[in-house]
């Protein structure tokens, strides 16, 4: 596990990313698919986010595309201990297909009490509190949750690379969270750069 604070320093890409519009327009259940920078340009600023983390590893060469989406959790709310994986694939074929790597962006944190990242590793239960501006990135095929949220507010953009693009994604490139597809989203911005 590796974790980056301040990770975005360009005050405008910042704000950007902070925008509350935008999030009204990127909102869940959807998953998302793209093939990477090297098969074409950005389309959006999650894309754009994307390439800033992974391009460094030469992914190129080894990486199908990425999944990616968001989550806010409002008070009351947490997630289970689970892996990532092709949801489609465990639910048709009775199959796990797991993703390489994963990253958690944690775009706002206001006054949060809960709601933290743990990730079970070697045999030990590892915590990350959320902090705005913090990137995380993990082994998300490792069993991992977010602790119930108590109160304040809580918003993450997540991706995860992988070898082969899931089966998840054999409808179109958005899917809603029962693998229906959806017609390309508002905040899908052609010819971004």
């Amino acid at each position: 596990m590796f974790y980056v604070d301040s990770f975005i320093r360009d005050e405008n890409l910042l704000k950007e990313i902070q925008n509350e519009d935008l999030w009204k327009r990127f909102a869940p259940p959807n998953y998302n698919w793209w093939n990477g920078w090297w098969v074409s340009n950005p389309r959006n600023i999650f894309e754009y986010i994307i390439e800033n983390v992974w391009k460094q590893y030469g992914f190129e060469k080894n990486v199908a595309g990425f999944e990616y989406w968001s989550n806010l959790y409002p008070p009351g709310i947490g997630l289970e201990w689970h892996h990532d994986k092709d949801e489609a694939e465990a639910r048709f074929n009775n199959k796990i297909v797991k993703p390489i790597i994963g990253m958690i962006y944690w775009v706002k944190i206001e006054d949060l009490k809960g709601g933290n990242l743990e990730v079970k590793w070697r045999g030990k239960t590892h915590t990350v509190e959320p902090k705005s501006n913090r990137l995380v990135l993990f082994n998300t095929g490792e069993p991992h949750r977010v602790t119930k949220v108590i109160s304040g507010h809580r918003r993450a953009f997540l991706c995860n690379p992988w070898k082969s693009k899931p089966l998840t994604f054999k409808k179109g490139d958005h899917v809603d969270g029962k693998f229906n597809p959806v017609n390309a989203p508002a905040w899908v911005i052609p010819g971004l750069r």
